[in-house]
């Protein structure tokens, strides 16, 4: 699963576009789903639900159908930065 080249918080603007690494997972994945999982998460481990950014179908040939279908469950495990609540300066 590729995850999101800005290991920050993955933004569903910024996945209009499949990447490149999306394209080849689409190829070993026909008839499934390309999933972008937030960058805090190592995509070889159990993902929680709140962590997959959204997703790409894939059609029968092994490539990205549609466009971009973000995940109204995401949660960023870590919040962006200026919003953590830090109010130091």
């Amino acid at each position: 699963m590729p995850k999101d080249e800005k290991d920050d918080t993955p933004a569903t603007d910024s996945m209009a576009k499949p990447t490149q690494a999306a394209r080849a997972e689409a190829l070993k994945c026909p008839d499934g789903w390309v999933y972008v999982i937030d960058g805090d998460f190592d995509p070889e481990e159990d993902v929680p639900p709140e962590a997959i950014v959204g997703a790409w179908k894939v059609d029968p040939a092994g490539r990205i159908a549609g466009n971009f279908v973000p995940n109204p469950s995401y949660r960023p495990k870590r919040p962006p930065e200026g919003q953590r609540g830090d109010k130091r300066k």
